[in-house]
C-alpha cells in the first residue's frame, strides 16, 4: 500500500500537485486539450458513496499532465479516518479513471478546547 496523504479535517488550504502518468505509454498524459477535465472523487474506504467530487486544475496547461487541488469549502468536514481518492480525466466525453486510488489520512482538528 503506499503511504497515505495526511490531511487535517475541516482544512480546506492544503494543495496538492499530481501528475497523471499513462503506465502503458510510460510518459504523462497530455491534458492540454480545452475539453479536457480533470476531476477527483473521493470516498469513505468503508463505503461505496462519494463523498465530494473535486475539479483539478492543470498546471501549464496540462501538456507535462501535471494537475493541482485543494479541498475547497467543506470538502474535509468529513469524520477522521482514511478515503481513497479516484482521479478520473474526461477527454471529451472519453473518460479515462486511475485503476489505483490516492489514499487520503484524515486526523481530527485540534483546537484550544481540546486542552
Amino acid at each position: 500500500m503506499d503511504s497515505p496523504i495526511t490531511l487535517v479535517q475541516g482544512d480546506n488550504r492544503p494543495y496538492i500537485t499530481l501528475t497523471i502518468w499513462d503506465d502503458g505509454e510510460d510518459q504523462a498524459v497530455d491534458l492540454s486539450g480545452a475539453s479536457i477535465v480533470p476531476r477527483l472523487y473521493i470516498k469513505s474506504v468503508d463505503t461505496d458513496e462519494v463523498l465530494t467530487v473535486i475539479e483539478m486544475t492543470k498546471i501549464n496547461s496540462g501538456t507535462g499532465g501535471i494537475v493541482r487541488f485543494n479541498f475547497p469549502g467543506a470538502a474535509l468536514e468529513i469524520k477522521p479516518g482514511l478515503y481513497l481518492g479516484f482521479v478520473e480525466v474526461d477527454f471529451a466525453g472519453e473518460k479515462q479513471t486511475s485503476p489505483k486510488p490516492l489514499i487520503f489520512d484524515v486526523r481530527r482538528k485540534y483546537s484550544t478546547e481540546d486542552y
